[in-house]
Formats: C-alpha cells, structure tokens, sequence
C-alpha cells in the first residue's frame, strides 16, 4: 500500500486508466498472494513508464 500511495501522482501523469487499473489491482490485496499482487503492479507501472 505504501508503494501504491508513493507512486501515486507518477503514475497520474502518465496515464489516469493505468492509475485505475493498479488501484484495483491493490483494493484484490487481501485475496491474491503477495507475489502475484506484486508481479502485476510491478507489470502495470513499468509498462506505464515505458509507455510515457
């Protein structure tokens, strides 16, 4: 959660859809394991980045 609330107005500029996407990605926190949580947030920002 930390990470996400880090990362937030980054992710931001680059792309609101993507921002929306990590958001649900974190709100499943509870129900996925930690490393596929965290596989798909790592997938998510750096392709957002990659994007930009």
């Amino acid at each position: 959660m930390a990470f996400h609330t880090l990362r937030t107005f980054q992710v931001l500029t680059h792309s609101q859809a993507a921002f929306r996407r990590l958001g649900r990605l974190v709100t499943e926190a509870g129900c996925r394991q930690i490393e596929t949580l965290a596989e798909g947030c790592t997938t998510e920002l750096m392709g957002t980045l990659r994007r930009s």
